[in-house]
């Protein structure tokens, strides 16, 4: 299974589809997807590395509980996600170094208002091949 990620139809709502050949890599590409939503790929030059640290009660809490505290360094700092380091992972917990920028009007095209990451359909399998996640995003 290659990793990446695609929109699921869903109203009023993105839905994301997530595949990734282990955790680590399904949530990186999960993060990545959230951002490239938000204003697409961008550049680490300049920016700065936080330590996250995510609990969850299993893989698809987890899931929803990290996309949320990366959507709050956009909503609550206005800061943007560039890069993303798994560092340590299981069911339960996640451990990460994000690097994010400050958002410049300038610089930055907002694309889509993400309002939060809901839990309606949030799923984490390992499936033939690799790992699934979905997840629904409020827009």
């Amino acid at each position: 299974m290659t990793s990446g990620y695609r929109l699921l139809d869903h109203t009023a709502d993105f839905g994301l589809e997530i595949t990734a050949e282990n955790p680590a890599a399904l949530f990186s590409q999960a993060a990545r997807a959230l951002f490239d939503l938000i204003c697409g790929p961008l550049s680490a030059d300049g920016g700065r590395r936080h330590r996250v640290e995510i609990a969850g009660t299993d893989w698809s809490d987890l899931l929803v509980n990290w996309l949320r505290e990366l959507l709050y360094f956009w909503g609550g700092q206005q800061q943007l996600i560039c890069n993303v380091a798994i560092d340590a992972i299981g069911p339960t917990r996640l451990q990460a170094t994000v690097t994010t920028v400050d958002y410049d009007p300038r610089r930055h095209e907002i694309s889509n208002e993400i309002k939060a990451v809901t839990y309606h359909q949030a799923d984490v399998v390992c499936a033939p091949g690799g790992w699934l996640a979905r997840v629904v995003l409020d827009v």
